[in-house]
């Protein structure tokens, strides 16, 4: 495991928080981070407590910053007044008198701060290992339309195409408050931002809805049906006398015990264990929460309602319950951090086995371990036959296309990661546009048919080919969907997150 380190260190450069009188925006070994206005000085020495340190609730007590720290006294990636705040800065008054104050040595025990870590629960996330530093998730991606004075005039950008299973329409989709509405009530439904999902920790937590899709009409229908022994009785979820049922599209994604990773609908099988969220017997809290429930089997579904359009949602812990069962809404990351190749989405880091989604896309590129150099970490997204639009992919078979690159824990500029690939014949998203920027551009390029299949395109990411960061949005790489992949009932463009 890492070690974590709490470094004493020049604070390189002071600035006015533009919407605060009483904040400033300190950059310390590039980390931009806010602290109170007249606190520090360029040049002055001061400890940094980096994101996912545990901070002693003394500590942060004394230096008042408790409410701005996560459950746990967590640092995390914060926004103040509009501006993100990546750290804590820590004057070194806080240090213990005897303590040496000296430019590069590290403070952490001296502080008593500690490095935050995972709670891995079995029955969901077995195949998951600890986070690990040199692995790191990936960017958010803010929505242009939050942010659409960020990329500047002329500016040369680069924009590919934004590659992306679906639910009928009477599915029903948990809400934070266990209550429950259609998905096509939520995706007609501009009030409802938020949805139950779970996240990267394996906590049952409110979910914000960033995208709402109404993908089409389409006649193929899978029903799951599982065993509903234990349940109860209620209707809340779709239940039937005997089962309850989800209906869905092949390519949806469900939460498999046995696998410990997300598993396409059509390849799942009678006596499969999925997770199922109980809220039907509100006798305490002993009856609530999360649940194994079986599969009694997976057939086709023919609906009677006259709207056999496809629904999904896009949500920021990249999953939500559907009729109470988790479900997903693929990308992956793959590195070679200390020797060891990693795999993982986005959000998590894998352990090997061939029947996860992200190690089997991984190992279907043949001799990865000796494509990519230590310390390299490429983001990309699996696509094919695990999401809705297959991308002209047969069942059971998908591919990877890769769209960013870090090197040692830096993103790199757009060519050099063109590059990377091109000389190891990884596939990287199609890119529509290069050239300089301006607000014209996103619907020119969001919209239309897809480049690599015969459906029409999600999207656009834009990003400029020379890495910059922005003190609103962080790191500059920003997404436009195509307003006909949206319903057309969206929520508009969501609050940035």
């Amino acid at each position: 495991m890492s070690k974590l380190s709490v470094v004493i260190d020049e604070i390189w450069k002071v600035e006015k928080h533009p919407n605060a009188d009483k904040l400033d925006i300190v950059n310390f070994r590039g980390w931009r981070c806010i602290v109170s206005r007249d606190q520090f000085k360029k040049g002055d020495l001061a400890a940094y407590a980096p994101i996912d340190s545990i901070i002693p609730e003394e500590l942060a007590q004394r230096m008042a910053v408790t409410k701005y720290l996560d459950k746990g006294c967590r640092v995390r990636t914060s926004k103040l007044r509009g501006f993100i705040s990546q750290g804590l800065v820590i004057p070194l008054e806080y240090l213990p008198n005897n303590s040496p104050r000296t430019k590069g040595i590290d403070v952490a025990s001296v502080l008593g701060i500690g490095k935050y870590e995972p709670i891995i629960m079995t029955s969901m996330g077995g195949d998951c290992l600890p986070s690990h530093p040199k692995f790191p998730n990936y960017t958010n991606i803010e929505h242009l339309a939050n942010y659409p004075k960020v990329l500047r005039d002329g500016e040369i950008v680069s924009i590919t195409e934004k590659i992306h299973g679906c639910l009928q329409v009477k599915s029903r989709i948990m809400l934070p408050d266990e209550t429950s509405r259609t998905i096509k009530e939520i995706v007609d439904d501009p009030t409802i931002t938020h949805v139950m999902g779970v996240d990267q920790e394996h906590n049952l937590v409110s979910s914000l809805i960033l995208n709402r899709f109404n993908n089409g009409e389409t006649n193929k229908w899978l029903q799951v049906k599982l065993y509903k022994h234990g349940l109860g009785r209620s209707n809340r979820y779709n239940i039937d006398k005997a089962y309850i049922k989800v209906v869905c599209t092949e390519n949806h994604l469900f939460y498999t015990t046995k696998h410990n990773s997300y598993t396409p609908c059509k390849e799942l099988k009678q006596g499969d264990k999925i997770l199922y969220y109980r809220i039907d017997l509100p006798i305490g809290n002993v009856n609530r929460g999360l649940m194994v429930q079986t599969i009694m089997g997976v057939e086709e579904y023919h609906p009677r309602d006259k709207d056999n359009n496809k629904y999904d949602l896009e949500t920021k812990t990249h999953n939500f319950f559907a009729n109470g069962v988790l479900v997903h809404n693929s990308n992956i990351k793959i590195g070679m951090i200390d020797g060891t190749l990693m795999v993982g989405s986005h959000k998590t880091n894998k352990k090997e086995d061939q029947t996860n989604l992200y190690w089997k896309a991984a190992r279907q590129i043949n001799g990865i371990e000796a494509l990519i150099p230590e310390g390299y970490v490429l983001y990309g997204e699996v696509y094919g036959w695990v999401q809705n639009l297959r991308y002209g992919y047969t069942q059971g078979k998908f591919s990877v296309r890769f769209f960013d690159l870090m090197i040692d824990g830096v993103f790199q500029d757009y060519d050099i990661f063109r590059d990377f690939c091109k000389a190891r014949n990884l596939s990287c998203v199609p890119e529509l546009y290069r050239g300089g920027w301006d607000q014209t551009l996103e619907d020119q390029f969001a919209e239309g048919q897809s480049t690599i299949a015969d459906h029409i395109r999600e999207g656009c990411v834009i990003k400029p080919v020379i890495e910059r960061y922005n003190d609103q949005c962080g790191r500059i790489i920003l997404k436009h969907v195509n307003k006909k992949y949206l319903s057309k009932k969206h929520s508009g463009d969501p609050i940035a997150h």
